[in-house]
């Protein structure tokens, strides 16, 4: 997300009653915040309501009645001010944590008042569009249902409704497609289809709301291999949306964006050699200290560790184990310049010409020189 030019998440979430898989979820996210965090990224939370009519609905309820429900809903609200919204690295507008709800669909307007009066600050409270809740602004979210042909009608109706409001906050959509599996997966019917037009539709939409006055453009990227808006590399689609997001940041927002298209594949290699070293405790513990280049920024250290770490050729002339001939070895073939054996600068690797000689001289350059590349 970091090198991509992404500047947080948002948490889908669930609360924090053991119920169903909302503790699993819960639980999810804590442990993904420290990473969050380490990245200087920030983060926020979008409160999943209808979890709580799924505990007052169940056979048998977990809630008595519907106050209780709503208590739930106060106690929910005071664990999210003591663990998130006083973190540094949660979003915030003017010190106010900014908080998200898909809906709502259980609680009523005067209920999320109930919910908001003990918080100090009260969050800026941002509901899907079309909902009724006390809220500083909406989100956008797609219309697979219109089709591909509606994708560009529907955000400029977003972006007219909050211009009509005259919202001070809102936040923007962009997303790839959407193809889900629901109807093949026998769950219900599909909500509707919107083609990727090869990123076109990402590009236009990422696009559209950055040229807008909203403070957020979310990358609606959730369900995302169920309902197909994979933002993350993929065989399929290489890293496609992850340098449209890049070369668009340095476009709106950040000329001076430091990331480049091959930054993105520093994660993945990682991810890949952790996955493939499981057994093997030293390349965990070289894996373990690319991770920490990577959120250093030290990624040319992240890149050389991973070289070394993936190499498994001899190369003569590859002294420092890249499976490349470059700068790095000639500096490692200068440092032993004209030394023998005995001396303190000596090094025995850098005598490549064959048959060795026990002298450091232009000879082993010349046999460096020869796999230069």
């Amino acid at each position: 997300m970091k090198f991509g030019g992404i500047d947080g998440m948002i948490a889908d979430w669930y609360g924090i009653e053991d119920f169903y898989d909302y503790a699993l979820i819960r639980d999810a996210t804590n442990s993904f915040i420290p990473y969050i965090k380490e990245a200087n990224l920030e983060f926020s939370i979008c409160y999943e309501d209808a979890t709580v009519g799924n505990m007052l609905y169940h056979d048998p309820p977990y809630f008595p009645d519907r106050d209780a429900a709503v208590a739930h809903g106060v106690e929910v609200m005071q664990w999210l001010e003591d663990n998130y919204f006083t973190d540094p690295s949660y979003l915030k507008f003017d010190d106010r944590p900014v908080l998200l709800c898909f809906g709502p669909q259980f609680f009523t307007y005067s209920e999320w008042v109930t919910l908001f009066e003990d918080l100090d600050p009260q969050p800026h409270f941002f509901p899907l569009k079309y909902h009724s809740a006390p809220k500083t602004g909406e989100f956008d979210w797609p219309h697979p249902g219109d089709g591909t042909e509606g994708v560009i009608p529907n955000l400029n109706a977003f972006y007219d409704r909050a211009a009509s409001y005259g919202w001070e906050e809102f936040i923007g959509a962009a997303f790839p497609r959407f193809h889900d599996i629901y109807e093949q997966a026998g769950v219900h019917g599909s909500y509707g289809y919107i083609d990727d037009q090869d990123g076109l539709t990402y590009e236009e939409t990422l696009e559209r709301g950055l040229q807008s006055d909203a403070n957020i453009v979310q990358i609606v990227t959730w369900n995302d291999y169920g309902e197909g808006t994979i933002v993350e590399p993929t065989v399929e689609d290489g890293y496609l949306y992850l340098e449209i997001t890049q070369e668009l940041r340095k476009e709106y927002i950040d000329s001076n964006f430091p990331y480049v298209a091959a930054d993105l594949r520093l994660p993945v290699r990682l991810y890949t050699l952790r996955k493939e070293n499981q057994g093997n405790p030293p390349a965990m513990a070289q894996l373990a200290i690319v991770e920490d280049y990577l959120f250093a920024n030290n990624l040319s250290g992240a890149g050389k560790l991973l070289d070394q770490i993936e190499c498994t050729e001899s190369i003569t002339g590859d002294l420092d184990g890249d499976c490349k001939v470059n700068l790095d070895d000639l500096a490692v073939l200068a440092l032993s310049w004209l030394s023998e054996p005995g001396d303190g600068n000596w090094n025995q690797d850098c005598d490549i010409f064959q048959p060795p000689d026990n002298v450091i001289d232009f000879q082993d350059f010349a046999k460096l020189a020869e796999n230069w590349h």
